[in-house]
C-alpha cells in the first residue's frame, strides 16, 4: 500500500512537471519545481529585486519562464580551467583585455 502511495506521488509531481514545462508564466510553486530553488529564497529575490518578476494585482507573484532563464544565464563563468588556458592568454592584447580572433575555413 505504502510503494502504491509513493507512485502516486511521483506521478503527481511529473505531471505537474511536465505542465509546468510547457507554461510560459509560472507562480512561485512552478518555479521552485522549475528551478529547484527553496520558495523562501525566491521570495528573498523578489523582496531584493534580483529576479524578474510580475504582481500585477499586487497580491501574487508570477514568473515569465524566458525572463527567468535570462537571469538565469547571467553572469557566464567560463571557470579556472578556461581563464588560465594558454590559448587565452595567447589572446591577450596588451591590455589585458581578451581579444576575440574569428577564423575561418
Amino acid at each position: 500500500m505504502e510503494t502504491i502511495k509513493l507512485i502516486l506521488e511521483k506521478l503527481d509531481y511529473l505531471e505537474q512537471l511536465i505542465i509546468s514545462n510547457n507554461k510560459e508564466i509560472l507562480s512561485v510553486e512552478e518555479l521552485e519545481k522549475y528551478t529547484g530553488f527553496k520558495k523562501s529564497y525566491i521570495y528573498h529575490l523578489v523582496h531584493y529585486s534580483k529576479i524578474p518578476y510580475s504582481k500585477p494585482n499586487g497580491k501574487y507573484l508570477f514568473f515569465q519562464k524566458s525572463e527567468i532563464n535570462e537571469w538565469l544565464l547571467k553572469n557566464k563563468s567560463f571557470g579556472k580551467l578556461w581563464s588560465s588556458s594558454p590559448v587565452l592568454n595567447c589572446l591577450k592584447n596588451s591590455s589585458g583585455n581578451s581579444s576575440f580572433v574569428s577564423i575561418t575555413m
